[in-house]
């Protein structure tokens, strides 16, 4: 992989191009993944993007553990507006560890990545507001948040989870996706752990997320579908479905959304007519 280095006011940058940088996260998003994270329509960003140590940025570690090879890459000329949204709050040795903004996010966004462990990485489309406490520990926790994304408020909890938010998602605040169980489930006939290895959880297109909603590991929420405040979610959603309850359960099928409560705008009327013509309905 080429790089060009850059320096300005004494932090020397290495340039990437847009190609360069999707290829950091390529091995686990595909195709199908890039479509969901993107705005039906749209093409992926491009232009320049420079990546940074995350020294650079405002690193919380006070129990002085080692950090190696981390890094942040972003849209040229976005450090200084980044370096005020994020936070990486050092929980143990961490190493190998990669975030992306290929945009940079609106003024109010508050990102803390709570990480410890190896191999963790990031990539941000979103250029809305977001609040959001993402915890990566042990290994390969791995968080995709689409175009257009906002977020009231949520935490997020990864250990060798992979996390997918698609595009135009609308989270309320106390929003929690629980992508590990954090602690092992030990059969005692056998003395072995029955909940480990890897898990995902994948939020499709314009999905609505309502105000202290849960979604549990190994789920997936189809494209279009409204999460009810409150609500559990422990199983998969189908498209275009009202889900509320704990356990959620479908209360409504045929039905999505809108930003505005009194009309329909031409940007959602536009993405609901898509979605009915690829469901049939």
């Amino acid at each position: 992989m080429g790089e060009t280095k850059h320096q300005t006011s004494n932090t020397k940058y290495i340039d990437r191009t847009f190609h360069e940088v999707i290829h950091e996260f390529t091995p686990w998003i595909n195709q199908g993944d890039l479509d969901h994270l993107l705005m039906d329509g749209t093409r992926p960003p491009d232009g320049v993007f420079r990546e940074l140590d995350i020294s650079k940025f405002k690193v919380v570690n006070a129990g002085k553990f080692s950090i190696s090879n981390c890094r942040v890459i972003f849209p040229a000329g976005g450090h200084l507006k980044l370096k005020s949204m994020i936070t990486f709050d050092v929980k143990g040795d961490i190493s190998g560890c990669c975030f992306i903004f290929f945009k940079v996010p609106a003024t109010g966004t508050k990102l803390v990545w709570s990480v410890l462990g190896e191999g963790h990485s990031s990539a941000s489309f979103s250029n809305r507001r977001m609040n959001l406490y993402a915890r990566m520990s042990r290994k390969n926790g791995r968080i995709a948040i689409g175009e257009a994304v906002f977020i009231g408020g949520a935490r997020i909890a990864a250990n060798d989870t992979t996390v997918k938010i698609g595009a135009c998602g609308l989270w309320s605040d106390g929003i929690l996706l629980q992508g590990t169980d954090s602690h092992g489930i030990v059969d005692l006939s056998s003395m072995e752990i029955i909940n480990s290895g890897s898990h995902h959880i994948t939020l499709q297109k314009r999905v609505w997320l309502g105000r202290s909603a849960t979604v549990s590991k190994n789920v997936t929420i189809g494209e279009g579908s409204i999460v009810a405040t409150g609500a559990v979610v422990s199983k998969d959603v189908p498209p275009a479905c009202a889900v509320g309850g704990a356990p959620a359960k479908v209360i409504r099928q045929g039905v999505s959304w809108t930003h505005k409560q009194d009309f329909i705008s031409e940007f959602d009327r536009r993405e609901m007519l898509r979605l009915r013509s690829r469901l049939s309905l």
